[in-house]
């Protein structure tokens, strides 16, 4: 008589990605597009549910055809985004307008980012780019080398901190202070740094560089953090990372996070940086396609988690997306194919949204409250699964969330030690619309197994998943 060996259900779909194919830290080794946590708001009938995130809508139109750089959110439905070759877009309820159109087209060199402040008494769009630093009165009045202070460089990091805006100058840190007078280089760790990434703990800047001063021909060297109080020359701790460069540095509830090379570290003023996770080279941050610099803005805040935009189409996530469910590390989303890499990402927590700017100058959204994305086609592919015994294998049963509807498409393929594998395709228009479909599933003598499932069409929505089988005799 067949008996239960295996149920999944939610608590495991949240693990999220585990280290190896062999390692329990997670039940995922590939869940590029796979989000348990669509509309994940209180008494949602979908957060939990092992589903696909939402498809990206490119909102580009006819009018973004710049890379944008950097988002920066003025209100709950207002967005501006900023081109690399100098073009700013106002995006006004996802409908991108060139903000500098009445003036005629204008040309800058590597925008690469930027901030809003009133210092000084007046409500300024201020924009850095290679010559210097700009700035729009978000109406018709522009003065794109307002300030000519910082060293020209295509990498300048901005954070905000103690009432000042703080921003990476090459070697040093610029001050943009409350009365809108900038100091070139308020702290300048060493002369053998770039700085890449720029952050704080609350009581201190945390700086992230490289050991060099500008872009090499042969890469970059060990990368530090400094912790500096906002005066004085003297840092207050250093912190040396074994990896080439960091791309961006986030305090996530008190806690920071490095991105640094392929890997993400942990750290504070008072530890030093412990490796946490390790990244492949298309789930990493980006540099900058045109200048080889790490990409400053690809990072976000999302629940209790961070989320970052990859080298890839992937956009990925590690902590706690809602607040009472497990840490874990996930990729929720992802973008078409043709975006190579990600340029820039923010989190619009009002409307619920992600905005991406891709290096094949598209502007996209994504909708953090549904899901059913199939392209490219999302794959969930478990680590090794061990049952515990030795089994002939004799069912699998699906429990759905939501009843099949027409479209539906699921592909599983079980796979033993033997490397012998069962093959499925479940779908609406053979199965009809139903809650649960038993597959049968005859592999013999099996240890342990993967599970691989392929979303190729419609919005397939999985509660649990169930293994029936019979154990064998040892003799």
């Amino acid at each position: 008589m067949p008996s239960p060996i295996l149920h999944l259900n939610p608590d495991n779909w949240l693990q999220g990605k585990a280290t190896g194919q062999n390692v329990s830290d997670g039940l995922w080794t590939q869940a590029d597009g796979i989000n348990p946590y669509v509309n994940n708001t209180e008494n949602s009938s979908a957060l939990g549910l092992l589903q696909t995130g939402a498809a990206a809508t490119d909102i580009s139109g006819e009018v973004v055809d710049q890379k944008i750089q950097k988002f920066i959110i003025l209100s709950s439905t207002s967005i501006y985004g900023l081109g690399y070759n100098g073009d700013i877009y106002s995006i006004d309820s996802d409908v991108p307008t060139l903000a500098d159109s009445g003036t005629g087209a204008r040309t800058l060199t590597s925008l690469v980012n930027g901030f809003i402040s009133s210092a000084g008494g007046t409500l300024y769009l201020y924009y850095i780019h290679r010559n210097g630093i700009g700035r729009w009165n978000l109406a018709s009045t522009w003065a794109d080398s307002w300030n000519t202070a910082l060293t020209a460089q295509d990498v300048h990091p901005v954070h905000f901190w103690e009432g000042n805006w703080w921003i990476g100058n090459q070697i040093a840190v610029a001050k943009f202070d409350s009365s809108a007078a900038i100091t070139a280089s308020a702290f300048s760790p060493s002369a053998r740094t770039l700085v890449t990434a720029i952050s704080d703990d609350g009581y201190h800047l945390v700086v992230g560089t490289s050991d060099i001063s500008s872009k090499p021909a042969g890469g970059f060297g060990n990368a530090r953090i400094y912790f500096w109080v906002g005066a004085g020359s003297q840092w207050q701790q250093e912190w040396e990372l074994p990896e080439p460069f960091i791309q961006n540095i986030y305090n996530l509830a008190g806690q920071l996070y490095a991105i640094a090379g392929k890997a993400i570290y942990t750290f504070n003023v008072s530890t030093p940086p412990r490796k946490i996770l390790d990244l492949d080279s298309t789930h990493t941050t980006p540099f900058n396609s045109s200048s080889n610099h790490p990409q400053c803005n690809v990072t976000d805040r999302l629940g209790d988690a961070m989320i970052w935009g990859g080298v890839g189409y992937y956009i990925s996530s590690f902590g706690k997306i809602n607040s009472r469910t497990p840490s874990a590390y996930l990729t929720p989303l992802m973008l078409p194919s043709a975006a190579t890499s990600i340029e820039s990402l923010i989190v619009q927590q009002a409307s619920k949204k992600i905005y991406v700017g891709t290096n094949n100058s598209k502007l996209y959204t994504i909708d953090l409250t549904v899901g059913g994305n199939i392209s490219p086609n999302p794959v969930a592919l478990s680590r090794w699964i061990d049952l515990k015994g030795t089994y002939n294998l004799t069912n699998l049963t699906f429990d759905f969330g939501f009843i099949l509807a027409s479209g539906d498409v699921l592909d599983v393929v079980i796979t033993n030690q033997k490397n012998q594998t069962f093959t499925e395709s479940v779908s609406f228009a053979k199965y009809g619309a139903t809650y649960e479909v038993k597959l049968p599933t005859p592999l013999n003598d099996t240890k342990r197994i993967k599970i691989q499932m392929t979303w190729s069409g419609g919005n397939v929505r999985i509660y649990s998943l169930d293994l029936w089988g019979d154990k064998t005799i040892s003799l």
